[in-house]
């Protein structure tokens, strides 16, 4: 996987991110994987789309993995300041 150390996520929140890379992305399949509820996915998901700005796992991919930036609402917060829009 791709360095994003600029986001600062917690070990569930990186669960979820190593899980989306491998494939489970549908809401259902990737809760059954992680062996949690579909609420916890829900707020672990949200949790992560408003540190990365990332509006669905499409994008999440693509800035994980490099082939996208930081997205522009992004540029010039700080690493490790939590964004909200």
């Amino acid at each position: 996987m791709a360095n994003y150390s600029w986001i600062s996520l917690t070990p569930a929140e990186e669960r979820v991110v190593r899980a989306v890379m491998k494939g489970y992305v549908k809401g259902k399949e990737l809760g059954d994987h992680l062996k949690i509820t579909q609420g916890s996915l829900v707020a672990l998901q949200q949790n992560i789309y408003n540190k990365t700005g990332a509006r669905n796992l499409v994008e999440l991919v693509l800035m994980v993995t490099g082939r996208i930036e930081q997205p522009p609402n992004l540029k010039g917060i700080e690493k490790g300041q939590k964004h909200y829009g």
